[in-house]
């Protein structure tokens, strides 16, 4: 049976349909990582082999999305969603300002990509919670971008680790000079993380704060694009602690494997071009959208 058979022939209660609709958001709030679900994130990916933490990063964190897209949203009616669209913002806006907070004041370089990740799945609750077709369509464009900034942030981190075996901010430096292609690299996946214009990012946190700003609640979207100048610092502060300033005496490097280095490369000219293949995607994204808003899936 389609899930849309599935809506059709449930009906709830109102305290049902209430209770239900808290329970999908919670849980997969969860999967996402948003503050104050997130504990598990940061550690997960601090010991997980550098494939595995990609993995994460990039697909796994957006199961949680797509749960709040086939459940709550696809199963339930849409004025069963409707009373928790705002609490859904305040949690988004919530993670993206705690999330880059915490990547600011981390020194390990994993844990930093990986408080990146608890804010960027704050922008895409954010976006999901406007419950308008701006908002939701720039959440699941941010899930395709998020995806593939941070694979390109990991598996520069990865390069880093194998060639320095150092992971700590104060422990590295100067690498711009030694690793060039990598330092390069990594600056498209900070740019694009810090949605920096034309980069991926850009066009998808435009379309939700957007959408943010086409709510009742205007200067919670505003502190929200505010927040994004955390996103920026933290993305700066991480590409000039690692590559510029002088290289820490008695740092040995190892070659980098060309078959990794090759991948990377790959990522970074995907992230450059993709802000400006955009509409196709984005036609396909708002389709879905607006059978999400009309109540079926």
């Amino acid at each position: 049976a389609h899930i849309s058979d599935l809506a059709a022939s449930l009906v709830f209660s109102p305290a049902m349909a209430m209770a239900l609709t808290a329970l999908f958001v919670i849980g997969f709030s969860v999967k996402m990582a948003i503050f104050p679900l997130h504990l598990w994130l940061p550690d997960a990916h601090t010991v997980a082999p550098m494939p595995v933490t990609v993995m994460l990063a990039a697909a796994m964190l957006s199961m949680g999305t797509y749960g709040l897209l086939r459940f709550p949203l696809g199963v339930l009616s849409s004025w069963d969603i409707t009373p928790f669209a705002l609490p859904m913002m305040i949690a988004g806006v919530v993670s993206e300002i705690y999330g880059a907070i915490m990547a600011l004041s981390e020194k390990d370089i994993k844990r930093i990509i990986a408080y990146s990740s608890v804010s960027q799945m704050g922008y895409i609750l954010f976006g999901l919670g406007t419950l308008t077709q701006n908002g939701m369509s720039g959440a699941l464009l941010q899930v395709i971008y998020h995806a593939l900034a941070k694979a390109l942030l990991f598996m520069c981190a990865g390069l880093v680790i194998h060639a320095t075996k150092r992971r700590a901010l104060q422990e590295l430096g100067g690498l711009a000079s030694k690793m060039p292609l990598i330092a390069f690299c990594t600056a498209i996946g900070a740019l694009t993380i810090a949605g920096t214009p034309p980069l991926a990012v850009f066009g998808s946190e435009w379309l939700i704060f957007s959408g943010g700003f086409q709510t009742p609640y205007p200067a919670l979207s505003a502190i929200a694009l505010l927040g994004s100048l955390f996103t920026v610092a933290y993305a700066l502060w991480l590409l000039c602690r690692v590559f510029l300033g002088p290289a820490p005496q008695g740092m040995a490097l190892e070659r980098e494997p060309r078959s990794m280095v090759g991948v990377v490369v790959a990522l970074a000219a995907l992230a450059l071009v993709a802000g400006f293949l955009a509409a196709p995607l984005l036609t396909w994204i708002n389709g879905g959208v607006a059978a999400i808003l009309r109540g079926g899936l």
